[in-house]
């Protein structure tokens, strides 16, 4: 029987050099889990309009209100969400594909030990095959 596994895009850097190790941290299901949460809990907060400032630190908060007029906007481009996906944890964040009715997009979400968001960050999917 032929072997039907799917390729594992990106799952070792090409000579990423000694910091590879520490970039291929193995992902935690419970932080994984926690991150995926938060996040879907942020993007509605970002599609309502209001942000979950509560659920980030005071720098990070701070952060979002100083780009909220511009980035809110973009949410009403977006779409309805439609998947959030697990990639990979790489320096203590998690990335996630999100597919929205209208744009995929990549997010990457750290939370502290308390599980206050420190890093939020989004950008749109690379094109296939880029």
């Amino acid at each position: 029987p032929a072997q039907t596994a799917a390729p594992r895009p990106a799952a070792r850097p090409a000579q990423a050099g000694p910091a590879a190790p520490a970039a291929e941290a193995q992902s935690d299901p419970a932080k994984v889990a926690a991150a995926e949460l938060i996040l879907k809990k942020t993007i509605a907060a970002m599609q309502s309009g209001t942000p979950n400032y509560g659920d980030m630190t005071s720098d990070l908060a701070e952060k979002v209100r100083a780009q909220a007029g511009n980035v809110l906007p973009m949410f009403e481009q977006l779409g309805a969400l439609q998947s959030v996906t697990h990639v990979t944890t790489q320096d203590g964040a998690e990335l996630f594909s999100v597919i929205f009715a209208n744009a995929p997009t990549q997010w990457i979400i750290a939370q502290n030990t308390q599980g206050k968001i420190v890093a939020l960050l989004f950008r749109p999917a690379p094109a296939p095959g880029a």
